[in-house]
């Protein structure tokens, strides 16, 4: 329940995005609930941090698409290497990997951009709570996903697209904008 959590966290995160404004403006969003927050611009420089705090982070928070190694390559790598370690996927594109591959494995820690400040630290406090995760059935996700999309577009006043599910796989059509990009969290 709510009222059973910490106004603050006090958990180590680290914060893996490519984008130096968007990682800025995130840091120190997560800094102000109290989180210890290490960053990084690249799966290589995440995976040098990890080792030299020897895996003992609490939750990775990763951009998707990143260059070189993607953000689900990177969780594949933590699992192996850490398998305590929890992973909050986000994106700002709806064609990428998470919408294409592998959505049932990531649905229950994914969080689209843009996204306000509550969502990202809501999503957050959710995952290091250990809500439960795994495989999700069609209908789930597919509820799961309009409700994600739902918040960011009412936030952004963007028209809601069409969702369908498929065997995992989420389908977005309709007025899908493109133009929202990183930096637009």
């Amino acid at each position: 329940p709510p009222e059973d959590r910490p106004a603050n966290g006090s958990e180590t995160l680290l914060l893996l995005e490519d984008e130096a404004a968007v990682r800025a403006l995130t840091r120190r969003i997560l800094l102000r609930e109290g989180y210890t927050v290490h960053d990084a611009a690249d799966a290589r420089a995440a995976l040098q941090q990890l080792d030299a705090l020897h895996g003992r982070v609490d939750l990775v928070v990763t951009d998707v698409v990143m260059p070189g190694m993607s953000g689900r390559e990177l969780a594949e790598e933590i699992a192996l290497r850490w398998p305590d370690v929890r992973v909050l996927y986000t994106s700002g594109y709806t064609e990428d990997e998470v919408l294409r591959r592998g959505v049932r494995e990531m649905a229950h820690a994914f969080l689209p951009k843009p996204y306000t400040p509550g969502a990202l630290c809501q999503r957050v406090r959710d995952l290091l709570d250990g809500e439960p995760s795994g495989p999700i059935d069609d209908e789930s996700l597919s509820a799961k996903v309009r409700t994600e999309l739902a918040s960011s577009t009412r936030t952004w006043h963007l028209p809601q697209p069409e969702v369908a599910v498929s065997g995992g796989v989420v389908t977005l059509t309709g007025s899908v904008p493109h133009d929202i990009g990183k930096a637009d969290l």
